[in-house]
């Protein structure tokens, strides 16, 4: 019965009604994005949440819908009303979204994107940079190299330490 039961909860019918009665600004579709039905342990009682931004409309929509649904159920079904175990309760922390899962998720692409971008980048260039270059890519032959300023102040170090 709990899988009719489900069906029966996330219907037309008694969303619109839960929408009606609220005065809820959006149609059946988001409604029912916001809804989740579990049957825990395969169990009779059916369990509701609804997620929203706002913690306080959640718990308005989820007893509406229990309210709602248990009388289309008896009506539908024609058994006796389901009960209500328990009211919605207001969750006291962030269910989501998860920000550290974000920001995790952000920096992970972010360093995927720099890889990315830095090997393109790399295997684009084609600019003329060692002599190696000049013989292979102009078929010219060098005469003189202007040394490198990190080789250049490593060869004056040698000189000054040799003479000290």
């Amino acid at each position: 019965m709990t899988k009719d039961y489900t069906i029966l909860i996330q219907s037309r019918p008694v969303l619109s009604e839960v929408i009606e009665n609220l005065q809820l600004g959006f149609d059946y579709e988001t409604l029912l994005g916001k809804l989740t039905v579990s049957n825990p342990s395969d169990s009779r009682i059916l369990e509701l949440s609804v997620t929203d931004k706002d913690p306080y409309l959640a718990k308005r929509i989820v007893d509406e819908v229990a309210s709602v649904s248990a009388n289309y159920i008896g009506e539908k079904m024609e058994v006796t009303t389901p009960n209500i175990i328990a009211e919605g309760q207001i969750p006291y922390k962030r269910t989501a979204p998860s920000m550290s899962r974000h920001v995790m998720i952000g920096a992970i692409l972010g360093i995927l994107l720099g890889c990315a971008i830095t090997i393109v980048e790399e295997l684009l260039n084609d600019a003329i940079v060692t002599e190696e270059d000049v013989e292979q890519y102009l078929g010219l032959y060098t005469l003189a190299v202007l040394p490198d300023k990190e080789q250049a102040k490593n060869f004056f170090q040698k000189i000054v330490d040799a003479l000290t």
